[in-house]
């Protein structure tokens, strides 16, 4: 779906449902395994970075319109593991940064203009270069036992306290819920001096 090219992308709703649908005949039975983090990481040591990471395979599929299967690829992804208080486990991927070009031509924008009689696409100019710095990002939605993992650590706060019990569906298993965009940048927070590696 954020193929560079548009015309590699998938074309419809339809075509995506659909090879959601097949995922699991296809998909990769291999589970990689990731080490834990080392408890100690200093600024002095960056060649330690190498030890905190693990490279893992995966594959990726490329579908025509009708969402059929055209082409595989294996590709290989960065992660590691971190262990939060009480023993609870995050696993990390790391994202690789790039550069890519935001905003829409002007020829496209005064077609898009014609064509639906609209002047906010004006909004889409001028087209900039952005470049986005490697990160790392949680593998799966943050679930409520990690939540409460970091929550129930007052000892951890940086600025604002966390409602450890705030999800109205419950189970740790379960995605965290009824947080605010605060809220996140304040578990964020949290994490960093639990391991450098994430900021």
């Amino acid at each position: 779906m954020l193929a560079q090219n548009i015309s590699d992308r998938y074309q419809s709703a339809e075509a995506i449902l659909n090879d959601l649908n097949n995922l699991d005949k296809h998909q990769v039975t291999s589970s990689p395994t990731v080490i834990q983090t080392p408890s100690k990481y200093t600024q002095n040591q960056p060649d330690l970075l190498r030890n905190y990471l693990q490279t893992i395979s995966f594959e990726t599929v490329q579908v025509n319109t009708r969402g059929q299967i055209i082409n595989r690829e294996t590709r290989q992804a960065q992660c590691f593991t971190e262990i939060l208080p009480g023993g609870v486990k995050l696993e990390m991927m790391k994202i690789p940064g790039g550069t890519f070009m935001m905003g829409t031509d002007e020829v496209e924008i005064e077609r898009l203009r014609n064509k639906f009689n609209r002047d906010w696409f004006k909004r889409e100019s001028p087209q900039h270069l952005v470049t986005i710095q490697p990160f790392f990002m949680s593998k799966y939605p943050i679930t409520q036992e990690q939540w409460k993992a970091i929550a129930s650590e007052t000892s951890l706060k940086v600025n604002d306290d966390l409602d450890p019990d705030c999800s109205r569906f419950k189970g740790n298993k379960n995605p965290v819920e009824q947080v605010s965009w605060y809220d996140c940048v304040e578990f964020c927070r949290v994490l960093i001096p639990l391991n450098p590696l994430m900021e």
